[in-house]
């Protein structure tokens, strides 16, 4: 599995505000990723190599929330589907997955969370 961390630019700030408002902020996470999970597995989904589909129709994308912990999941449960992303020592990774993260979502992510969390500190969420 393939995972991301996102650094914010004001993370003292960041820190007081998670745990002042620890509630709003998990909200403001799962706005963000509900509206940005989506656009990020489309372009994963034009991003993946296909031969008969399957592979593109399996990508999905899910929140899981738990208290102080919220994850956006892209996942592909095609059984082939690690093989593609990663390679194996006869064909190359093809990392369809992770390049629209790394190319796209990790900065969208980014710029929406720091836009919200100056909001929550304007007092505007």
């Amino acid at each position: 599995m393939f995972s991301f961390k996102i650094d914010i630019k004001e993370l003292d700030e960041a820190i007081d505000l998670l745990a002042k408002y620890p509630e709003t902020t998990d909200e403001n996470i799962v706005k963000v990723f509900d509206r940005l999970l989506p656009e990020i597995a489309a372009k994963s989904k034009h991003n993946a190599p296909v031969d008969t589909g399957r592979l593109r129709t399996g990508i999905h994308w899910r929140i899981e929330k738990t208290p102080g912990n919220v994850k956006g999941i892209i996942e592909d449960p095609v059984k082939y589907a690690p093989y593609v992303h990663e390679g194996t020592r006869r064909m190359k990774a093809r990392p369809f997955v992770r390049n629209a993260i790394l190319n796209w979502g990790v900065h969208q992510t980014k710029r929406e969370l720091e836009k919200n969390f100056l909001k929550t500190k304007r007092g505007l969420i």
